[in-house]
């Protein structure tokens, strides 16, 4: 289970397909104050529009990475 759901990046891919489908998603954990140096704003939980587009980053020990772009047929 810890494979499929963590080291192999099972757990991003669902978090990116909720995405890609409009599914609403919780707070973003640990993070709450936004950064102003970087211009980062935490994900505070409220609705947002579907996206035509979402990429999905994993990365594994090794140095080994991949990528996807998920994006609607209607796109």
């Amino acid at each position: 289970p810890s494979a499929t759901a963590g080291y192999h990046g099972g757990a991003l891919l669902a978090g990116t397909v909720l995405t890609a489908g409009g599914r609403p998603f919780g707070r973003t954990p640990g993070f709450a104050d936004p950064d102003p140096v970087a211009g980062v704003i935490p994900y505070d939980g409220r609705t947002l529009a579907v996206p035509n587009r979402v990429l999905l980053t994993a990365t594994a020990p090794g140095g080994s990475a991949g990528w996807a772009l998920l994006g609607s047929v209607e796109a």
